[in-house]
This record gives structure tokens, C-alpha cells and sequence, in this order.
């Protein structure tokens, strides 16, 4: 009997001594959690990689031109363009160097550009400052085709800037002084130019495709020794012989 009590205490020892399980926390029951993937930041430099596509061109524009002819045979060149209130008027000649005579090289630039030597009842000075009260500078240029003065005007100023070009181009004064200070200049200018040469490889390609008589076988501005023979009869003569209404045109371009 002793031995069957004793069986039995060791049972139940045995069944209390054994572990149990703990029940589980909710946390510790739910699925394991993936590991979250970071979004790679931009390449700043990826447009390398494609090449630039060009964009939209641009439409073309071409300006147009309305002409007239006056009475007196000037020609009058209109194109009209309201983009800026500018105004570009000046006279067109249609002579130039090619028109020189080979003994006097040199006299187109000279002739020309007496024209802003004073004009009217203005010298150079005042002629100079005239143009300047408007905010501008008048603009020259001697071609072998052709000169050109003018200048870019306020269109509130454009009455004002015809009369001054009108008196330079109908009224210039061919003043003595103006004359020989203008004729040092362009000497001057020359000596310059015989050592530069860009300008001496032009006059040996003028004389080596046109011949050295042909008209368009020299620069412009002469030579030294033909502008120092120069006189101012001589420029009064090539303008009064090479220009008027009907070797002229009036040219006006803006607004």
C-alpha cells in the first residue's frame, strides 16, 4: 500500500514539474515584418546621357519695302516695323571708290566724309553736336559701289534728324581747315594700314583678281602719295559730279 502512495506522489511530481508554454503577445504572433526599400535619388547628371533636342526654329521674317520715285528722280526706300519707336534714316549715293580716277585714289573717302565737316550754318562742331542733342552720331561709310549716311533716331526726333541730313547732304560747307585737318587724318590712317596686313594682303588680292587699272583693283582711302595731292576743289568736284536726286536715294527703315 506504502508503495502504490508513493507511485502516486512521484506522478504527480513529476506532471508539476513540467513546463507549459507560455501564451504568446500579440506581437510576438504576428507575421515578421519586411525590410523597407529606399527610392534611388535622381541622377543630377542622367541628361548627359541623351543628346539636347533642338527646339522650335524660328519663323523667318523678311522685311518688306515700299518705293517711290519723286519728281525731282530722289528714290524713296520705306520698310516699316513698329517693334521699337527707331527710326534708321539716311541718303544712300550709288558712287564710290570705283568711280575715282586712278590719279586721284583716295578722293570718294575724302569727298564724303567733308559732309560732316559742317553743313548749313554749322562747323564741325556744332553739326557734331547737333546730332548729339537727338542721342545719336551720324553714321558713314564709303563703299566701292556706294556711300551711306545716316543715322538711327527717336521717332519723336525723326523731323528733326532729316533737317540736319539734309543740310549735309544739300548744304555741306567744304570748310578750307576742315578740308586739310580731314585730309591729315585719313594720311594718318594710311600709314596705319601699311602695317597691317590684313590690309596689304587685301590690296595684292584686289590688284591680283581685277588687275590693278580696273576699278575694283585698289582699296578704299588711296594711296599716300595721291591723297597728298588731294585739293579741296578736287572733293567739291567728285561730290557735285557723282551725286544729286537722281544718283541718290532716301532709305527710312522702323517705326
Amino acid at each position: 500500500m506504502h508503495r502504490r502512495i508513493l507511485t502516486a506522489l512521484l506522478t504527480l511530481s513529476i506532471a508539476g514539474c513540467a513546463t507549459t508554454k507560455p501564451a504568446q503577445t500579440p506581437a510576438e504572433t504576428a507575421p515578421a515584418a519586411q525590410p523597407r526599400t529606399q527610392t534611388p535619388a535622381p541622377d543630377a547628371e542622367a541628361f548627359r546621357e541623351q543628346q539636347p533636342k533642338p527646339g522650335k526654329p524660328p519663323e523667318l521674317v523678311l522685311p518688306t519695302f515700299e518705293q517711290a520715285k519723286l519728281d525731282n528722280g530722289l528714290t524713296v526706300i520705306v520698310s516699316t516695323r513698329k517693334e521699337l519707336p527707331l527710326v534708321f534714316v539716311g541718303i544712300a549715293f550709288a558712287a564710290g571708290v570705283s568711280q575715282e580716277p586712278a590719279a586721284k585714289l583716295g578722293i570718294a573717302d575724302l569727298s564724303y566724309r567733308m559732309l560732316l565737316e559742317g553743313a548749313g550754318k554749322r562747323d564741325t562742331v556744332a553739326l557734331d553736336n547737333a546730332f548729339a542733342d537727338l542721342g545719336v552720331s551720324p553714321a558713314m561709310s564709303v563703299d566701292p559701289d556706294g556711300a551711306f549716311v545716316g543715322a538711327r533716331v527717336l521717332t519723336t526726333n525723326v523731323d528733326a534728324a532729316m533737317s540736319l541730313l539734309s543740310d549735309v547732304v544739300l548744304r555741306p560747307t567744304f570748310d578750307a581747315k576742315a578740308f586739310e585737318r580731314r585730309k591729315k587724318q585719313q594720311l594718318g590712317e594710311l600709314v596705319r594700314r601699311m602695317g597691317d596686313p590684313n590690309f596689304l594682303a587685301q590690296q595684292a588680292y584686289y590688284q591680283a583678281v581685277f588687275g590693278a587699272d580696273h576699278p575694283y583693283g585698289h582699296t578704299s582711302g588711296g594711296t599716300p602719295k595721291t591723297v597728298e595731292s588731294l585739293t579741296l576743289a578736287d572733293a567739291k568736284s567728285f561730290y557735285t559730279k557723282h551725286t544729286g536726286p537722281r544718283a541718290a536715294a532716301l532709305i527710312m527703315t522702323g517705326d
